[in-house]
């Protein structure tokens, strides 16, 4: 009998030395019974800084391993790669996992497992940020713990631990929209369009991916960044869907909840939650008008 075909897929972008560790985690990965595995790297640098990764990962991944450049900048463009070199390699399951992440040596024998009890089309899990260069201990078990449980439904669906059935971009024609190169948000948006033509999705909490958290990305100016840069892409992607008048009156009631849940985190003395809230507003207030301006 035909073995069924999952591509790892993995998107990546000036980050070698996080590649070659994700690749050698990926190397690691348990075959699902009845499966075999390929591994399609994309590059977004126009320098190939992944190119010596994968010549690399030739000699010490058991499995298929292919590379490949895309000249367009984003996300979609890379994520809409990678699916048409899986299609040209008459794959069953694409499998997502981003160059900064690394799987567990389960996560596909458990993704796949719950896609054939479920029936799903899409099986998605959790993504643990762990401190770069650790390994996962007893803190991460802990928010694992704390994730909700098997088959319950998630609003979204990330494509940094998820596995999905070929069916939704071979027959179903599905692609990430060329939209979110300017913005993040092509995977939430393609696994809703996914979702709305009748996809089913499965949540499956022990199929664990870890990103690795870099020290940088632990410092307030970074979260102030983080959350004021996805204020703003919030409502441009959100505009992209909707009409002006539903965007100004969506993000006018959650402006609203976000600040009255400012106040309740000065009064409580959570600086953290403080910080996000209002660096979240910050990017709300800055977009709104660039959004009516569009229109």
């Amino acid at each position: 009998m035909e073995k069924r075909l999952i591509a790892v897929c993995v998107p990546t972008y000036r980050r070698p030395a996080m590649l070659a560790d994700c690749i050698a985690h990926v190397s690691k990965a348990t075959v699902p019974d009845g499966c075999a595995l390929c591994v399609v790297i994309v590059d977004n640098a126009p320098e190939g800084t992944g190119e010596a990764v994968f010549e690399k990962a030739t000699n010490d991944c058991p499995f298929p391993i292919l590379y490949f450049q895309e000249t367009t900048r984003g996300f979609a463009s890379v994520r809409n790669r990678l699916v048409e070199e899986a299609l040209k390699l008459k794959a069953h399951f694409v499998a997502f996992v981003d160059d900064d992440e690394f799987p567990s040596p389960d996560w596909l024998v458990l993704h796949l497992r719950a896609l054939k009890a479920s029936g799903a089309h899409v099986a998605h899990g959790p993504v643990i940020q762990i401190p770069l260069g650790e390994s996962p201990g007893a803190r991460e078990k802990q928010r694992l713990s704390q994730a909700r449980s098997t088959g319950s439904i998630k609003h979204h669906v990330s494509a940094g631990n998820v596995v999905f059935d070929t069916k939704l971009i071979a027959l179903w024609g599905l692609r990430f929209d060329a939209f979110f190169n300017r913005v993040t948000g092509e995977d939430h948006d393609f696994f809703e369009r996914a979702k709305n033509l009748g996809a089913l999705r499965v949540w499956v909490r022990e199929a664990v991916v870890y990103e690795s958290l870099m020290p940088e990305r632990r410092t307030w100016g970074y979260l102030l960044a983080r959350h004021y840069t996805g204020g703003v892409n919030n409502v441009l992607k959100f505009s992209h869907r909707h009409s002006l008048l539903q965007t100004w009156l969506h993000f006018l009631v959650r402006i609203l909840g976000k600040l009255i849940h400012l106040v309740g985190s000065v009064l409580m003395l959570r600086p953290r939650n403080v910080v996000k809230d209002a660096a979240t507003v910050g990017g709300y207030l800055a977009a709104l008008p660039r959004c009516g301006r569009r229109s």
